[in-house]
């Protein structure tokens, strides 16, 4: 396990022997104005990976209507290709009904025309 390093950093019996109060007191404020910087910049980090975080979302909300719209578009498609094809069936069985039924006819006009002849 990893832990941070305050070996460095300055404290009571640490690092701060022979400094004066002034020097003490501004070492210090150099630490702070250094950790104010960090905390700051780790905010900015944060408010914008929101952001992006916000905008990803909203565009998962586009996608995801975008998706509805189209299965709901495809299904529309596909009943009416179904109907269509359907309709080609029954043309194409109404046709060969027609062709049999003349092929039919023909051979019964062949037949009884012989047989009074």
């Amino acid at each position: 396990m990893s832990g941070a390093d305050y070996g460095s950093v300055p404290g009571p019996g640490r690092g701060n022997k022979g400094l004066k109060g002034d020097e003490r007191i501004g070492q210090v404020q150099e630490q702070v104005t250094e950790v104010t910087g960090l905390l700051h910049d780790a905010l900015e980090k944060s408010v914008r990976r929101g952001e992006n975080l916000d905008r990803l979302e909203g565009r998962a909300e586009n996608l995801s209507a975008e998706a509805k719209h189209f299965k709901s578009q495809s299904r529309g498609l596909a009943r009416d290709m179904w109907w269509k094809n359907k309709r080609w069936l029954v043309l194409m069985i109404i046709v060969i009904l027609l062709v049999l039924g003349g092929v039919g006819f023909l051979i019964y006009w062949e037949v009884s025309g012989k047989k009074h002849h």
